[in-house]
């Protein structure tokens, strides 16, 4: 009888520790996921700091074909903005 209560005690905690070791995997990519989303955010209020955009054809419709949903291609002129002096 205990000798059944011990493995079965042993296999619980293989299930833990195979659980824990997913979350962690599962963390260190939100960890990853979080950085990269930050660094695109940074990546655009650069762009959009320093440029005008402006959309040359109409706003595009959804393209639903592809993979991932996301805009049809479109036409967009962009023009540096003159630099201003910060006030220090």
């Amino acid at each position: 009888m205990l000798a059944g209560f011990f493995s079965m005690t042993v296999e619980r905690e293989e299930r833990v520790d195979n659980f824990c070791a997913r979350n962690i995997s599962l963390l260190a990519r939100c960890k990853v996921f979080v950085r990269r989303a930050r660094q695109i955010k940074t990546i655009w209020s650069l762009l959009l700091r320093s440029f005008e955009f402006e959309l040359l054809d109409p706003f595009p419709e959804p393209d639903y074909d592809s993979l991932v949903v996301g805009p049809k291609p479109c036409r967009v002129r962009y023009r540096r903005r003159a630099l201003q002096a910060q006030a220090a």
